[in-house]
C-alpha cells in the first residue's frame, strides 16, 4: 500500500485542499481493463497557493509538517497490522523448563524504522 499527498486548487485558485490518497494496487475486471483501487481520505486542512505573508508562509509549512505526520502514523498503523507487530504472549507445553514458560514477542522499534526507511518510507516525530 502507498500513501501520497493530494493537493486539488479550489476554483478560486487561492487556496488548495489536501487529502490523502491510499493506493492499494490494480486488478483487471471482467472486461480485461485495468482498475486501480484507491481510497481518499480529505483532511480539514489547506494551503495557500501563493502565499503573500508571513503567516501564509508559515500556516503552509506548519499545515504540511502536520499532514507528513498523519501520512507517517498512518504507514506506522498498516506496517503494525501488516506485518503482526503486536505484542503477543506466547504459552509453551508443560515439557519446557518451567524459566521459559511465558514467551513476549516484541518488535524492536529501532529495526521497524530502518527497514522502513530501506522502503522509503520517511519518520516524522510528532507530538499528538
Amino acid at each position: 500500500m502507498r500513501i501520497t499527498i493530494e493537493k486539488c486548487t479550489n476554483k478560486a485558485g487561492d487556496k488548495q485542499t489536501i487529502r490523502l490518497v491510499y493506493y492499494y494496487g490494480s486488478r483487471k475486471d471482467e472486461a480485461g481493463k485495468l482498475k486501480h483501487d484507491r481510497k481518499s481520505k480529505r483532511l480539514d486542512q489547506y494551503l495557500y497557493t501563493n502565499p503573500k505573508t508571513e503567516f501564509e508562509e508559515q500556516h503552509n509549512k506548519e499545515t504540511l509538517q502536520l499532514v507528513e505526520q498523519i501520512k507517517s502514523k498512518q504507514l506506522a498503523d498498516y506496517a503494525k497490522g501488516q506485518f503482526g507487530l503486536i505484542d503477543i504472549p506466547v504459552i509453551f507445553p508443560e515439557t519446557v523448563k518451567p524459566n521459559l514458560l511465558r514467551l513476549s514477542l516484541t518488535v524492536d522499534l529501532d529495526q521497524l524504522i530502518k527497514e522502513l526507511a530501506k522502503r522509503g518510507y520517511q519518520l516524522v516525530e510528532a507530538n499528538i
